[in-house]
C-alpha cells in the first residue's frame, strides 16, 4: 500500500517548550487509525502538522510521498486539496450561510457554482441538513453545526481525513449520527485519523490506534495488545475510559431490558383488559376483577399517569 502520512523524527517546540519529541510513525493507504491520550499531550498538533498549517521545529513530515515542510505555498495547496479537516469548533465562516460554507472547498478548487450548489444540496438532504441551508452557523443548533461541518469536507471526497474530536459536546444520539456519516465514508481507498475520547466508538471505526504521552507515541498497535503496554500511566488511562465505556454498555442493556419488561406487560395487561371488558357485564366473574386492574394497569404504561 501507498504511504498517505509519515513522520521522521518530528519534534515541535512552542515558547522554547517541547511539546512532540522525536515522533515518528507513518500511515498506509485505506487505514483508518485512532490517535487518543490524555488532554492537551499535543493530539491536535498533530493534525495541524499533518495538514500543513504549521511547522515543526525539526524532522521532515511526508504527506503522499511529498516532503512538506519545505514546499513553497502554491505546491503545499496542491498536498491539501486532498486533506479534510474537522475541527473540534467547526470552524464555519460566520458571514456564509450553511450552503456558501459548503461549497467553499469546490469553490477554492475552481467548480462551478451551480455544480456545486447542485451536489451541496444532495449531501445536505442525505444529512437531512435540507431546512438549513440558508440559514447562517449561528442559527443552527450545535449538532447541525457539525453536521454542516462534516458535508463540508465529504463534498469534495479528501483521500485523507483528520478528524478533531468530532463529537465534543454533542448529545448520544448526535454522537451516534456523526459516527455513522464518518463510517459510511470509509471505502478503503481513502484513510482517517480519529482524536476523540469516546474510545469505544473510535475502536469500532478504527485499525489501529497511536497512543501520546509524555511528548511521543508510546503505543502503536491493535485494541487486542493493548495486554502488552507496560507504561502504567497509559494503563490507567486505558482502564478508566475502557471502564467507563463497559459501564455505560451495562446500563443500556439494564434499559433495553426495562423496556422489554413493560412491553411483556402490556402484552398481559392487554389479556386482561380484554377480560375486563366482558367482566363488567359479569361474564367471566373473578377475571373481570383482573381486567378491570389490567386496564388501569395500561393507561399508567401507556400514559404514566
Amino acid at each position: 500500500m501507498n504511504s498517505v502520512i509519515k513522520f521522521k523524527n518530528v519534534s515541535f517546540e512552542l515558547n522554547n517548550e517541547l511539546i512532540l519529541d522525536d515522533i515518528s510513525f507513518e500511515l498506509k493507504n485505506g487505514e483508518n487509525t485512532s490517535l487518543i491520550g490524555e488532554s492537551d499531550t499535543g493530539k491536535t498538533l498533530i493534525l495541524k502538522l499533518i495538514s500543513g498549517l504549521i511547522k515543526p521545529t525539526s524532522g521532515e513530515i511526508y504527506i503522499f510521498n511529498k516532503e512538506i515542510t519545505k514546499l513553497k505555498e502554491n505546491k503545499l495547496f496542491e498536498i491539501q486539496k486532498e486533506i479534510g479537516l474537522l475541527f473540534q469548533n467547526n470552524a464555519l465562516f460566520d458571514d456564509k450561510t450553511c450552503l456558501e460554507n459548503i461549497i467553499f472547498p469546490l469553490i477554492r478548487r475552481d467548480v462551478k457554482k451551480d455544480i456545486a450548489e447542485k451536489k451541496a444540496k444532495e449531501i445536505l438532504k442525505a444529512l437531512n441538513l435540507d431546512n438549513v441551508e440558508h440559514l447562517y452557523p449561528d442559527e443552527v443548533s450545535g449538532g447541525m453545526k457539525k453536521r454542516v461541518a462534516l458535508a463540508r469536507m465529504i463534498i469534495f471526497k479528501p483521500k485523507l481525513y483528520l478528524f478533531d474530536d468530532p463529537t465534543a459536546g454533542l448529545d448520544p444520539v448526535t454522537s451516534s449520527k456523526i459516527y455513522k456519516i464518518i463510517k459510511n465514508n470509509q471505502n478503503g481507498s481513502n484513510s482517517s485519523i480519529i482524536i476523540s475520547q469516546d474510545l469505544e466508538k473510535i475502536f469500532d471505526l478504527t485499525d489501529r490506534i497511536l497512543i501520546l504521552e509524555n511528548k511521543k507515541i508510546q503505543f502503536d498497535g491493535l485494541k487486542k495488545d493493548f495486554d502488552k503496554i507496560e507504561n502504567e500511566k497509559i494503563r490507567n488511562f486505558l482502564r478508566i475510559w475502557l471502564l467507563r465505556d463497559a459501564g455505560r454498555d451495562i446500563a443500556s442493556l439494564c434499559l433495553k431490558g426495562m423496556k422489554m419488561y413493560r412491553r411483556s406487560m402490556l402484552r398481559l395487561y392487554g389479556i386482561f383488559g380484554i377480560f375486563g371488558i366482558f367482566g363488567i357485564f359479569g361474564i367471566f366473574g373473578i377475571f373481570g376483577i383482573f381486567g378491570i386492574f389490567g386496564i388501569f394497569e395500561i393507561w399508567d404504561l401507556r400514559f404514566g399517569l
